[in-house]
């Protein structure tokens, strides 16, 4: 029997899973805690040998590939590192890529067209042939835009406008105050500053509620995710020529979830005269990996042949 093994390295959890080499059934699956490896590489680590050891647990014969879509991995030549590693570890070809990659791979299965991914973050990456190109991406600091964070980063400057201006607390404004437990916008920055993404994200949803209830400025704020995230795939579809009715996968708790923003996005597209086929992918992204090894294995042969 030959596998090849997909892992998904998140900033929460890490999930591994083996797929057959011939039919791509599941053969094992296995988890363990964060996977990315600029909070702490060698726990990422850990947790990346942990989860990919339970997935083959007790399988017979050879792994193929093991590809890791593990956040945070390309920065300062990291991907590098893990690969070589985890191939030293588990004595097979690895290789590493962000896990927007992976997503791609397991949305479109191999297919032309666009991922935009926005949950706790934002980005989106395409392909087209051999083309695989991307934006956003940019992280909290400047980009992540249409996210959840970004929701509230939205709020919180609007907090600090009021403030400035020693105007009244908006109500959408006084809601994330109140989730993050603090008494005024002074200590709402200092939270900023003392926690890390996801816990700022956490607040998305009272944005989310607030904007149903008909808050003025939280309906705004999520208009204007939504044309951001339609910036990003427009760049894509730009960039990367895609026919008319390219598919669009659409992933994350955000994009998935919040019809506002997602309705806004589509309704940009159609303005600016970008057709596309909105999907939402089911099942678990580890198989991207699958994907990915074909296409590799066929671009090899082809070279080889040539």
């Amino acid at each position: 029997m030959e596998y090849v093994v997909g892992v998904d390295a998140g900033g929460t959890s890490t999930t591994a899973a083996a797929y057959d080499w011939d039919t791509a059934g599941l053969l094992g699956r296995g988890q363990s805690g964060y996977g990315n490896a600029l909070v702490d590489y060698a726990v990422a680590m850990e947790h990346l040998r942990e989860a990919i050891g339970k997935a083959v647990e007790g399988l017979q014969g050879t792994c193929r590939l093991i590809l890791a879509g593990a956040a945070g991995a390309t920065a300062g030549g990291l991907n590098e590192r893990i690969a070589a590693e985890l191939s030293d570890f588990f004595h097979c070809k690895t290789a590493v890529e962000t896990d927007a990659r992976l997503a791609l791979e397991g949305s479109l299965q191999g297919s032309d067209g666009i991922l935009i991914i926005s949950g706790t973050g934002s980005i989106a990456t395409g392909r087209k042939g051999e083309i695989i190109q991307t934006a956003g991406g940019w992280g909290n600091l400047i980009g992540d835009e249409g996210s959840g964070y970004d929701l509230v980063r939205r709020t919180i400057r609007l907090m600090t406008e009021d403030a400035n201006h020693g105007r009244p607390e908006k109500p959408v404004c006084r809601k994330v105050r109140e989730f993050f437990g603090v008494p005024d916008t002074r200590q709402v920055i200092g939270y900023l500053h003392s926690h890390v993404k996801a816990d700022i994200a956490k607040a998305s949803p009272v944005v989310e509620r607030a904007a149903e209830a008909g808050d003025p400025d939280a309906k705004r704020f999520l208009s204007e995710a939504g044309e951001a995230l339609a910036a990003l795939v427009t760049c894509l579809a730009n960039r990367l020529e895609l026919p008319a009715g390219f598919p669009l996968a659409l992933q994350g708790s955000v994009i998935r979830n919040v019809a506002p923003i997602r309705n806004r996005m589509l309704e940009v597209l159609r303005e600016t005269g970008i057709t596309c086929s909105p999907v939402t992918p089911e099942g678990d992204l580890t198989c991207g990996a699958w994907h990915y090894a074909k296409a590799l294995e066929k671009k090899q042969s082809a070279a080889h042949s040539s």
